[in-house]
This record gives structure tokens, C-alpha cells and sequence, in this order.
């Protein structure tokens, strides 16, 4: 994956899984890196209500999702309707397993990344 077009970004508002520090800290760094970001309070939300923005997501070229555990992104986007391509142009970050450094570090390894402007959605 050369660049990433969009960030995903679930804060997870209604559960207390990942530290409020710590999204803080990752939503700087993602601004920091001028990443055009999506922000969404609930993934699992919009997977249960087949929301169409899934499908606008799954079909970008390089995209990152940062959220929970890969095997429950992947199973919301299925439920959702939307499947994610299973090839390297997607990439899914855990935030409840790893730190905000850690997930910052890991899109840097990605390679080039995109210089689109920061856009903060809110879905």
C-alpha cells in the first residue's frame, strides 16, 4: 500500500474500551500527518443499520480502519453489506490493543502518505 486515502476512525463513544488520552493523542497525530480522517462515535451502529457510507468506505483504494479487533471490523462491514477487499489496500488497527504511538508508527511503515488536507467528518 503506497498511500492511504482515508482514515477510518471509530472513538467507540459508547463504551469505555480505549482511555480518552489516548484518542486524543491519536486524533493529534492523524492531524499532524495532514490524513484525511473520518470520524465515527459508533461502527457498530452503522453496520446494524446497513448504512451506505460502509460501501463508500470499502471501495477506496487504500484505506485504513482504526477501531477494534480486525476479525470484528471486518465481521461489522460483512453485516453491513459492504465486505472489505481482503489485499493489502486495507489496513485495520486495533486501538484496544495498541497504543496511539503504535498505531501512528505502523501508518508511517504503510509508506507514502497521502497529503489530501485533513477533512474531520463526523458520521
Amino acid at each position: 500500500m503506497a498511500q492511504i486515502d482515508i482514515v477510518i476512525y471509530c472513538d467507540c463513544k459508547h463504551t469505555n474500551y480505549v482511555k480518552s488520552d489516548s484518542k486524543t493523542l491519536l486524533l493529534q497525530g492523524l492531524s499532524q500527518k495532514g490524513l484525511r480522517v473520518v470520524t465515527t462515535h459508533d461502527l457498530c451502529g452503522l453496520a446494524a443499520r446497513k448504512d451506505p457510507i460502509l460501501k463508500t468506505w470499502g471501495q477506496s483504494d487504500r484505506l485504513a480502519i482504526i477501531a477494534c479487533y480486525p476479525r470484528a471490523v471486518t465481521w461489522l462491514f460483512e453485516l453491513g453489506g459492504a465486505p472489505l477487499r481482503s489485499d493489502e489496500s486495507v489496513r485495520l488497527l486495533n486501538q484496544r490493543t495498541l497504543s496511539a504511538q503504535e498505531i501512528l508508527a505502523q501508518l508511517d511503515d504503510i509508506g507514502q502518505i497521502s497529503t489530501t488536507p485533513l477533512k474531520k467528518l463526523l458520521i
